[in-house]
């Protein structure tokens, strides 16, 4: 997996410098057509780096967002 982005943190797509389930959530509601993205978001948003941005794209933000670092 990526871990980081040309602007910002890979799934961080508030722009906050942290990838928190909020983060998770946004991208989760972009997967499913509720919330449109800017380029920038979309770019953080794709965890996979596949292009596209799907529910596993939210899964890996949240996985990221519960990890104890």
């Amino acid at each position: 997996m990526r871990q980081n982005i040309r602007d910002g943190v890979l799934g961080d797509v508030d722009g906050d410098g942290t990838v928190t389930i909020s983060d998770a959530l946004m991208i989760m509601r972009n997967a499913m057509q509720l919330l449109e993205f800017t380029p920038a978001q979309a770019a953080a948003a794709d965890m996979d780096g596949d292009g596209l941005i799907t529910v596993e794209d939210a899964l890996t933000a949240l996985r990221a967002a519960i990890t104890v670092r």
